[in-house]
């Protein structure tokens, strides 16, 4: 018996230049493209985002990540105290830094919460099959 997994597609936040830009970087060293996507998951909705990018490093090493990040929202819609509280891999936590940090809102909130997701995504739906015998 066979078993097949189909990956058809990622929520992407608006990242057409970085990843440009990313697999430019990554080329370089690998000799490969690499497309990715990058996943904003809050509990308030953002009015617009910084530019994101995936860490070179965990590019590099074909590694997938997340972070959860909470903060407070000013006044003027931009965020304070962010605080970085868990990441799959540090290789990822200034990035989630840099991009809760980058955010902007329409009103002030308090103790807003997010998840930042980072995979490396195929250019084409990609299909693996595993034996289980």
């Amino acid at each position: 018996m066979k078993l097949s997994y189909a990956l058809l597609g990622l929520a992407v936040a608006s990242v057409t230049p970085t990843a440009a830009a990313y697999q430019t970087d990554v080329a370089a060293i690998t000799g490969k493209s690499v497309p990715f996507a990058v996943e904003i998951d809050a509990s308030h909705q953002p009015a617009s985002l910084t530019e994101v990018a995936y860490p070179q490093a965990a590019g590099v090493r074909q590694i997938n990540g997340d972070c959860d990040v909470r903060f407070d929202v000013a006044e003027t819609g931009a965020t304070q105290d962010v605080q970085v509280t868990r990441c799959s891999s540090e290789l990822f936590r200034a990035e989630a830094q840099r991009i809760a940090e980058g955010m902007r809102y329409d009103k002030a909130a308090a103790n807003v919460s997010a998840r930042i997701s980072w995979t490396i995504a195929p250019a084409e739906a990609v299909v693996a099959t595993a034996s289980l015998q």
